[in-house]
């Protein structure tokens, strides 16, 4: 079976468009059709080829399904070479090939990624005087009318004031054609506009730009790097720039970015208005208004739909800042990417001086990186009459880049650095997605320990970590030694209905759920801050979902500034709200602490830990809550055990061993349970592990997994750690 979803539906359209201009090139050698037509527009081979002049363009149709057009471009009394443009528009999905006089063919495109015309042939080939043919085909047998256009490149200007004008909605070509060469383009606004700037290299080899003004200063800008789908050129292969221009002129300067190893680059740039950016903002301010909340400023607010959703559930925290409490006075290290902290919703709450830059360069704002950004907006976007609201919206933050220079060293360091005075560590981030064990290093699981020991002047961070999004590719949140450890919470990920989202990881490890987005597309993203004073209506994963409980933590550090990073979990997992209430999967735990009553028991799912986080209940819970004793901790060891797991009889049948562990201890309150177990396994995922409890309650710890396609077999030798969160409040003895 063929999937033609993601990716491999590029890489099958790329096959058949081969395959298409490889059949075509028999039809080019003979003097016949290949079939009796009714109506053709166009020769069929080069005898009967239609005559296009270079700078021209012509109207063609594919007639029939086998239906074949071919072109004569002469370029017999050109000197030197020639750089040529290739490409149609119109209706129909159109293949290209150009050949040689033999005919030969030289260069053959499906999809030129142009928007607008994403499915039309581009082609961009320098060739020597002679003749030449241009092959148009349908993908895929489709019917209908196209246009051909044929355009010489000409290099554009090399300084700003010889740079080619570059007109909105038009593409342009142009060449970087050595390591240092630049491009320059001019863009006139008459007024102000949401545009997408972007250039793509035609045979995918990488393109960078930079913007300036008419006084030849650079211009920060959103830029992304732009990657093309199939998964062996999934690498940079240009810019794409979504940002918002004033009126007047700019000057865009393109190059190749250093260690580009081989010249000349061909590309395309494009400059679009971006009409669906001004339709965003504008349906959530008039979305807004109709809230008739006048304690409510920012105008994004009501498309911010995990802070207030009228046709569902959220995180119920408006009555929390009708009481007064915005997160004042709490401090919120975000641990992640680069961060624009300048921006015009972020700037009234960051504290500058305590960002980390791991790169040397000084400053952790980088246009290119957007992640903590949309991060610093969850959490603490200011309550103004700007953009969105954050969970804590009179909160300090600060951000960390760790990402851009992942080390062990730097790891722990952005674990503890201005540890006395951070309440709160966002980690919107994990190991890759797999069906493989991932483990951390004593170094990081050393700062952690600090950070719970003297962080937060001796209460202790609080660390929240993404739990993962790697469901659908066999990933586990246990499988993460990073989220399997006791002084860490693992966030998952709930959809705008209440469900867990498709890629959110499942685990025992998991502790509270929050709001995200979906692949459903009828499931939002959440609203937040993007870089350049811009915002993004669909940023999600777990990555969201963190910020949305380091939120909570910090409302529930200013309610009641004395309770630890122990209080705040066992908060956490008392005022939960009990989501998808018709799974199958909850099952009822052992009674809260500090419950008046033996029936108020937490309720605990593998999906969702112990449930969706609501910040009222857990505020209100905070502000009369006393702070616990001690940690306690205990443990009891097997000794080598050699225990054999042999292979089941049969695809559907199992084999079981089992070792039991005895602790005695003063301890009748669990927290949190650690496995450390060593296993020499040639097919670890073949494996179902599971920790049962003296009550008789069961972790699922590892679940068995197929990987697919060719994932491979995990093999797995030494030590791992595993978490369970599933025995909260249970009498370990």
């Amino acid at each position: 079976m063929i999937s033609t979803s993601g990716p491999r539906a590029s890489l099958l359209a790329s096959r058949v468009g081969v395959l298409l201009l490889a059949a075509s090139l028999i039809l080019l050698l003979g003097s016949g059709r290949a079939e009796a037509q009714l109506v053709d527009d166009h020769g069929n081979n080069t005898a009967e080829a239609s005559p296009l002049q270079l700078g021209s363009s012509a109207e063609g149709r594919i007639d029939y399904v086998s239906d074949i057009d071919v072109f004569e471009l002469n370029l017999s009394g050109r000197s030197g070479a020639v750089d040529i443009w290739l490409y149609t528009t119109g209706e129909i999905d159109t293949i290209g090939g150009l050949y040689d006089s033999r005919p030969n063919l030289i260069a053959s495109n499906d999809d030129s990624l142009i928007q607008g015309r994403r499915s039309h042939f581009q082609i961009r080939r320098s060739v020597s005087p002679g003749t030449y043919y241009i092959v148009v085909r349908s993908y895929l047998f489709g019917t209908g009318d196209y246009t051909i256009h044929t355009e010489e490149v000409r290099d554009p200007g090399s300084t700003t004031a010889a740079a080619r004008r570059l007109e909105l909605e038009i593409p342009a070509p142009g060449t970087v054609d050595y390591a240092g060469d630049s491009d320059y383009f001019r863009l006139d606004l008459a007024t102000p506009a949401s545009l997408i700037l972007y250039a793509l290299g035609v045979d995918y080899e990488p393109v960078a730009a930079q913007v300036f003004n008419t006084a030849r200063e650079e211009i920060p800008v959103n830029d992304h790097h732009l990657n093309v789908s199939a998964p062996q050129l999934r690498t940079r292969a240009g810019f794409w720039i979504e940002d918002d221009f004033g009126a007047g002129t700019y000057y865009i300067k393109v190059v190749t970015p250093a260690g580009t190893s081989s010249h000349p680059v061909p590309y395309t740039i494009h400059a679009i208005e971006d009409p669906d950016y001004t339709r965003f903002l504008e349906a959530c301010r008039a979305a807004t208004q109709s809230l008739n909340a006048p304690e409510i400023s920012d105008p994004l607010y009501a498309c911010q739909w995990h802070l207030t959703n009228p046709e569902g559930e959220d995180v119920n925290v408006e009555g929390v800042w009708r009481e007064g409490n915005r997160g004042e006075g709490v401090n919120i290290a975000i641990v992640d990417n680069g961060m624009d902290y300048t921006h015009e919703d972020l700037a009234d709450n960051v504290e500058p001086s305590r960002n980390h830059d791991y790169t040397g360069r000084g400053d952790i704002h980088n246009a290119v990186q957007h992640h903590g950004t949309h991060l610093a907006g969850i959490v603490a976007a200011r309550d103004n009459d700007l953009g969105v609201r954050g969970l804590a919206p009179g909160a300090t933050f600060y951000g960390y880049n760790l990402l851009v220079d992942f080390t062990d060293l730097n790891t722990a360091d952005a674990m503890t650095r201005n540890g006395p005075v951070t309440a709160v560590s966002n980690n919107s981030w994990g190991p890759p997605d797999g069906p493989a064990f991932d483990m951390t290093s004593s170094l990081w699981e050393v700062a952690v320990d600090t950070g719970l020991r003297d962080g937060y002047d001796g209460k202790g961070t609080f660390y929240a970590f993404a739990g993962g999004n790697g469901h659908l590719e066999g990933d586990s949140s246990n499988l993460d030694e990073f989220v399997n450890y006791y002084g860490v919470t693992a966030v998952c990920a709930v959809n705008r209905f209440d469900y867990r989202s498709s890629y959110s990881e499942t685990g025992a490890n998991l502790w509270i759920c929050a709001p995200s987005n979906d692949t459903n597309f009828a499931s939002s993203g959440i609203v937040t801050t993007e870089n350049s004073d811009r915002y993004i209506e669909d940023f999600g994963g777990t990555s969201a979902a963190a910020p949305v409980v380091s939120g909570v933590a910090a409302l529930m550090r200013s309610a009641n500034p004395a309770l630890t990073w122990r209080d705040l979990k066992l908060i956490l997992a008392a005022s939960a709200r009990k989501n998808d209430s018709q799974n199958l999967g909850w099952e009822d735990g052992s009674p809260k602490y500090g419950a008046d009553s033996d029936g108020d028991r937490y309720h605990y799912n593998h999906e969702y830990g112990f449930g969706m986080a609501d910040a009222g209940a857990a505020v209100e819970l905070a502000e009369s809550w006393q702070v616990i004793p001690p940690l306690k901790e205990a443990s009891a060891e097997s000794g080598s055990l050699e225990l054999a797991i042999p292979d089941a009889a049969t695809y559907f049948d199992a084999t079981t061993v089992a070792s039991d562990l005895t602790l005695d201890t003063k301890i009748g309150f669990t927290e949190f349970v650690e496995i450390r177990a060593s296993f020499d396994h040639s097919s670890f995922r073949d494996l179902d592990i599971e920790l049962v409890s003296p009550s008789g309650a069961v972790s699922k710890l590892v679940e068995a997994f197929a990987p697919f396609y060719n994932a491979g077999v995990v093999r797995l030798k030494g030590q791992i750690r595993l978490g369970s969160a599933r025995h909260l409040g249970e009498d370990p003895n």
